[in-house]
């Protein structure tokens, strides 16, 4: 379709139509029904669900089970068991020289996002 009116001509031809349209009077009953059109519900601030007290028993049985079977390892096993992670901690110790490069390179991508966000936003301002 063919549009050749300017946005100024199309302003100009809606604020005539507007000013031709004849002026009726608001009812005086207009908010009373606007009123009972709006559907009210109370919000409740916090409430606990059976599905709630649920999932804690059962991350509670959990963690008390996992206390259990580690309180009745033989100490060979706990031995064992802190060896591996003396071992899992010194190898992210010692291969952490690429833990501060990357963390700097990601900070410095986010804050040039950031700013790219920033400069568009002034622009069209």
């Amino acid at each position: 379709m063919d549009n050749r009116l300017t946005p100024a001509q199309k302003d100009e031809l809606i604020e005539n139509i507007l000013r031709e349209i004849p002026l009726v009077p608001m009812p005086r009953n207009i908010t009373t029904s606007v009123m009972a059109q709006i559907k009210t519900k109370p919000i409740h601030r916090f409430q606990l669900t059976w599905a709630d007290f649920g999932l804690s028993l059962v991350i509670t049985l959990c963690i008390l089970a996992v206390w259990i079977g580690l309180q009745s390892l033989p100490p060979l096993v706990l031995l064992q068991l802190r060896i591996q992670g003396i071992l899992i901690w010194q190898k992210l110790i010692v291969n952490a020289y690429w833990l501060i490069p990357s963390t700097s390179i990601s900070v410095g991508v986010g804050l040039a996002f950031i700013a790219l966000a920033n400069l568009r936003q002034t622009r069209h301002a």
